[in-house]
């Protein structure tokens, strides 16, 4: 992940909403790279609503959300 990136996902976190988390966690998988350096474009679903749904799922388990 480029610096520019790491500081727009940092500032997400620390703005502390589930929505905020859940933006910086969709950035984050979406700069998954293999081994070589290339990008994975990871997808928790082909449904691009349905992908922000889980990653919303995940960053309410990481905050000790319901």
């Amino acid at each position: 992940m480029n610096e520019p990136t790491r500081d727009i996902v940092k500032y997400l976190i620390e703005e502390n909403t589930t929505e905020s988390w859940t933006e910086a966690l969709c950035i984050a998988i979406g700069m998954l790279k293999d081994k070589e350096g290339k990008l994975l474009r990871v997808f928790l679903n082909d449904d691009i609503p349905e992908h922000i749904r889980l990653v919303k799922q995940i960053a309410k388990s990481l905050r000790g959300e319901k």
